[in-house]
Order: C-alpha cells, then sequence, then structure tokens
C-alpha cells in the first residue's frame, strides 16, 4: 500500500487476485472490488482510491476473468477489466473464451472483439 499511496494511484486494475468472493472491502484507505468464483484459478477487481469510491457509481462481477465498473469523472466512465487466457494456454480454453464464455454482454456479442491491443490513460491527483 505504501507505493500506492506514494504515487497518489487512484485506480488499479488487478489480474490473478485468487479470491472467491465478488464485493466490495475495504483495504486500508483503499477499496477493493473483487470479481472471484468458487474456483478461486483466476480474479479479476479494481482497486480504487477512497476519492474514486464516492465517484463509483456501479461495480459489476461477471466472472473470474471479467469485470467492470462505471464512474463519474465529468461525465460517466466505464473500465472493463478482461483476464484473458495466454498464450501458454489451451485453445480449448481459448476458444471457450473469446467464442462462447465469459466475455459475453447481455446482448450475446463479445466484449473483447478487438481488443488484442489496448491503449492506456494515466491520471495521477497531486
Amino acid at each position: 500500500m505504501k507505493q500506492l499511496n506514494k504515487y497518489k494511484l487512484d485506480i488499479i486494475a488487478l489480474q490473478e487476485t485468487h479470491i472467491k468472493e465478488s464485493g466490495i472491502s475495504q483495504i486500508e484507505n483503499y477499496f477493493l472490488l473483487n470479481s472471484g468464483s468458487e474456483i478461486t484459478r483466476f480474479g479479476v477487481g479494481f482497486l480504487i482510491s477512497m476519492e474514486m469510491k464516492v465517484r463509483l457509481r456501479n461495480f459489476t462481477p461477471l466472472s473470474d476473468r471479467l469485470c467492470y465498473m462505471e464512474f463519474e469523472e465529468g461525465g460517466r466512465v466505464a473500465l472493463l477489466n478482461v483476464y484473458a487466457p495466454t498464450e501458454g494456454r489451451s485453445e480449448e480454453e481459448k476458444d471457450i473464451f473469446y467464442e462462447k464464455g465469459d466475455n459475453k454482454g447481455s446482448d450475446g456479442r463479445s466484449q473483447c472483439e478487438g481488443g488484442k491491443g489496448g491503449h492506456i490513460q494515466t491520471h495521477n491527483r497531486g
């Protein structure tokens, strides 16, 4: 937590939390938004500052590989945290994830389409 406070980070995306429970819990002056499952193989989430917690409008744990949060930042901002199978995983596991599995929205479309490369924008407070 010292490093988080040192750099004054408001949001950190986490993968491989290995936590079964989904939900929100406080850790010191941060909040853990975790998306887990009974199989603690993966787990994803966000660690957010107290300032971000006030602006949090929605957190949706979808699976142990996918979660979603929305917050107010001069308008509504959404972040999706996806832990896709890596190159070393089986083709079957990749196919399940990308075609049939955890990354489908309520409309049946993939939440990861075109998502093999990402863009990250940083915004530090202070």
